[in-house]
């Protein structure tokens, strides 16, 4: 299975995806903010980011910036961008990436999801050099 970060602000929503996750048999990691997230990312790469993308310190489209930014594999791991943003597709092909998940979602959704994921290794690819970091 894969190791997965959770970056979600919502104590709620982590705990329930944090459980999901180890359900399906996955290592898991949770930040609770942009700053924690990216904190975990740099000890210890995960294979999947299941990233929120409004929140406080970092936005989620931030951490994929600063990813891209460090250049040592971090740009390489793939992300599900999930919110309840009415802009959703917007925002996931400004971060150029295929995997999103819209809130509220069913569990099965999530499964579904990261098993595609963990299938297709599809990483982020910005259709230009800049991503918005709000």
């Amino acid at each position: 299975m894969a190791k997965v970060l959770i970056v979600e602000d919502d104590c709620d929503i982590s705990i329930m995806l944090e459980q999901i996750m180890l359900m399906d048999g996955h290592e898991v990691r949770v930040g609770h903010n942009g700053e924690d997230g990216m904190r975990l990312v740099d000890e210890d790469k995960p294979d999947i980011v299941i990233l929120d993308i409004e929140m406080p310190v970092l936005s989620g489209p931030g951490i994929v910036l600063r990813m891209f930014a460090h250049n040592c594999g971090f740009e390489k791991i793939p992300i599900i961008l999930m919110s309840g943003h009415v802009d959703l597709d917007g925002i996931a092909k400004e971060v150029g990436t295929p995997y999103k998940l819209a809130k509220p979602f069913q569990i099965e959704e999530l499964f579904s999801l990261v098993q595609r994921v963990s299938r297709e290794k599809i990483f982020p690819r910005p259709p230009s050099n800049e991503v918005s970091a709000t």
